[in-house]
């Protein structure tokens, strides 16, 4: 959800609840806990007052970026492990995976 938010550059809880497949009320919660962390602040929205919007603050953005950081050296490992083959086909099954929890995710 972080690196949806800096991404994004600010989204609302509704918005933000859409696009992970929970409830608003759930991601309150979640977004309640990462706030309280100094993680991200919610701002009203310029236009509609009473809408919040969720934004990363410094703090947030480091995490992002260091968790991507992260992310990138654990791909290279592994990729490191393969041939291009075993790579095309890794990439193959994970996509198949990830459909799979994208349908179910809708039931």
């Amino acid at each position: 959800m972080l690196v949806v938010l800096q991404q994004t550059h600010g989204l609302s809880n509704a918005e933000l609840a859409r696009n992970r497949n929970i409830t608003p009320q759930t991601m309150n919660v979640i977004l309640g806990r990462l706030e309280a962390a100094g993680l991200l602040v919610r701002k009203p929205h310029p236009e509609h007052g009473r809408i919040l919007l969720a934004e990363l603050t410094p703090t947030g953005e480091s995490v992002v970026e260091q968790g991507l950081s992260r992310a990138a050296g654990v791909e290279a490992c592994v990729s490191d492990a393969l041939d291009s083959t075993e790579r095309a086909r890794l990439l193959q099954l994970l996509n198949r995976v990830a459909d799979a929890l994208t349908r179910a995710s809708r039931l």
